[in-house]
């Protein structure tokens, strides 16, 4: 028998909006979590998908603005901000089958630890997500680059859970990677975002002109050797060329992405930093690895995170 569980995706934007998009359009049983504006598009209309793999509409689709009363869930999809996971997974634990695989997708490496705990799970599936979109309007994402899931055991064995969700993705016409060290692919990932995410949020810059510059070209660089050099710290290590491919790769062919951060940014939203910056200078302080860049990086970010954040709330006064 095909396992196709009941699927609930927390938190329905640019990345929960994206795979649960590509979820439902392939007749899988989908639950949206959103709210605003946004949700009440998705009830009206539907949830529009457009970009570099093709544009297309799924409607209707299910879309609540609380997970209660709405399980049994078989699969969750975590994908709210880091900061946002207390509140938005409230509703969530007594709609949990008894065998539901819950699994994140928001960017730094503490989310497991923090769903763990909120949700009394044993330890759940590694994941994380390669994929650049953006809520363009209510109901509407735009998929410019990416798209795929990188998952895994914690220990990196292939579990019957591991192979059931990879399957069930791949056959959603999601790309699925499962890699040799989970930890390492979530170490990776963090170099990427504490560097490009906060750097593109403090300075309004897209990755292209973030590496046209030289010395912020180096200020990357610095950031990424820092948190290679802090996973190293706990028996984590990259490729020895890790960061100069990502570098790379990242001019020829990201040069115009506007990371999340920065996105976040400009709609006034608080930044994600502490989950990014602020867990390098946190494991680093905890293994004695000096992280000065990183600390730097996330106190400009706080201050601008709580800047942005109040003039927000003063215009809704």
């Amino acid at each position: 028998m095909s396992y196709r569980p009941s699927t609930l995706i927390v938190g329905a934007g640019a990345v929960g909006g994206y795979f649960g998009a590509k979820l439902a359009r392939a007749a899988n049983e989908v639950v949206f979590v959103a709210r605003g504006e946004h949700l009440r598009a998705l009830r009206a209309r539907g949830l529009e998908l457009r970009g570099v793999g093709g544009d297309f509409t799924v409607a209707p689709v299910r879309a609540v603005d609380s997970a209660r009363g709405s399980g049994p869930f078989d699969l969750v999809l975590v994908c709210v901000k880091a900061q946002d996971t207390e509140t938005a997974l409230r509703d969530v634990g007594d709609e949990l089958a008894s065998d539901a695989v819950v699994a994140s997708l928001q960017n730094g490496v503490e989310s497991e630890a923090v769903i763990e705990r909120l949700l009394g799970l044993p330890p759940m599936l590694r994941a994380l997500a390669y994929v650049g979109a953006e809520v363009v309007a209510p109901g509407v994402i735009h998929h410019a680059s990416g798209g795929n899931v990188v998952i895994g055991e914690p220990d990196d064995r292939r579990s019957p859970r591991l192979e059931r969700v990879e399957r069930f993705l791949s056959s959603a016409d999601i790309e699925v990677v499962v890699p040799a060290s989970i930890a390492r692919a979530k170490w990776q990932k963090l170099a990427w975002n504490a560097s490009f995410n906060v750097i593109s949020a403090l300075t309004g810059a897209t990755i292209g002109a973030t590496l046209g510059d030289p010395e912020s070209r180096r200020l990357v660089e610095t950031v990424m050797r820092e948190v290679e050099a802090v996973a190293l710290a706990q028996g984590i290590t990259f490729d020895t060329d890790h960061v100069t491919r990502v570098l790379r790769h990242a001019q020829r062919n990201l040069g115009f992405v506007r990371p999340s951060t920065l996105q976040d940014r400009e709609k006034g939203k608080p930044l994600e930093h502490d989950a990014l910056t602020g867990a390098v200078v946190r494991f680093g302080k905890r293994h004695g690895v000096p992280t000065p860049v990183c600390e730097t990086l996330d106190t400009l970010a706080r201050v601008v995170s709580g800047s942005a954040f109040g003039a927000t709330e003063r215009r809704r006064q």
